[in-house]
């Protein structure tokens, strides 16, 4: 995926956008060259993405898991400072410059930042996440970004948690980007507000999906004849996810087909708006785990993350027939 300058951003006359800004969410305008890019994995060689986007800037990264031996080896050697959840713990024992999270709730984060850089999304740098899993990237640079997520990250490094954040949204040449951290800034609740502005559809790909509140949501915009299309992950299912619920109302709704896990934690409405970063849409999620979440209202951006929408939900149709075929 290539680089896009998010000063070339273009928002159609009446899309959604951000709510009026509170005290607490001024929005800042970033200079005109930021930048940001998305990737997917595992199509794309995302360890290479990883060990190149950190260069040679002082880097921090918060990462809830962390096992590839090349990328342990590659920061370690690179004195990056590291917070990891302690689920990770046995795999980081031997590394320097790390603080193992132990607070309450997962340390959920993936992100790393490198002088006015930022890396989030979905992946974890293991294995599994890089070469099977389906995750997507979001690479930014913007220096008053990056200082948010080092402001995150200091806390991390330091064991304090959840203060909310001075700001939170952005507007770039016109376009609007949110980035949200968890538990402090309600992210459910801001899932929710984009969900509820949807006019015409809502896609979604989740890992782990039993959020009550994000489920009223999706079903309230089905009634009022909003498309809805979404990929679970088959392995994640159970009673408390909503997947029966949305089938028995008629939704489009699919296990998916990776062997493997499918990883994102994803929406995408009216082909504009895209909802991603760490947070699955869960109550631990929203209330108890440290996660990022970022909202960028783009077509061009949309566009790139509706064609891996589109990759995964033909992979689930093409895995169901072939258990169809064998039954």
């Amino acid at each position: 995926m290539g680089c896009v300058s998010l000063a070339d951003f273009d928002i159609p006359i009446g899309a959604a956008v951000f709510d009026e800004p509170t005290p607490t969410d001024t929005v800042t305008t970033l200079q005109e060259d930021a930048q940001l890019e998305v990737h997917f994995c595992p199509q794309e060689n995302c360890s290479q993405l990883f060990m190149d986007f950190l260069g040679n800037d002082e880097k921090h990264c918060a990462l809830y898991e962390l096992n590839k031996p090349e990328l342990i080896e590659f920061l370690n050697r690179e004195n990056v400072q590291l917070v990891v959840d302690q689920d990770s713990e046995e795999d980081v024992i031997a590394m320097k410059n790390v603080v193992i999270d132990t607070g309450g709730g997962l340390m959920h984060n993936k992100f790393c930042v490198a002088g006015d850089r930022v890396f989030t999304g979905s992946m974890n740098p293991t294995v599994n996440d890089i070469t099977k899993n389906n995750n997507n990237i979001v690479l930014l640079r913007s220096a008053e970004i990056a200082a948010l997520y080092e402001t995150e990250f200091q806390e991390l490094w330091n064991h304090s948690r959840n203060r909310k954040s001075e700001r939170n949204s952005f507007l770039i040449d016109g376009t609007p980007v949110s980035i949200y951290f968890c538990p402090e800034d309600d992210c459910a609740a801001k899932i929710i507000s984009e969900i509820e502005k949807a006019q015409r559809e809502i896609y979604f790909m989740t890992f782990s999906f039993t959020h009550d509140g994000i489920t009223d949501a999706v079903l309230s915009r089905f009634e009022q004849n909003v498309t809805v299309k979404g990929v679970f992950e088959t392995r994640q299912i159970t009673e408390y996810e909503p997947y029966e619920l949305f089938l028995s109302k008629g939704m489009d709704v699919r296990k998916d087909g990776n062997k493997n896990t499918m990883h994102h934690k994803l929406w995408i409405v009216d082909s504009l708006c895209v909802i991603t970063g760490s947070m699955n849409p869960t109550k631990n999620g929203d209330e108890r785990n440290d996660e990022n979440l970022l909202i960028i209202c783009d077509k061009d951006i949309a566009a790139q993350y509706l064609e891996e929408f589109w990759r995964v939900y033909n992979e689930a149709i093409a895995a169901a027939q072939t258990d169809d075929d064998k039954s």
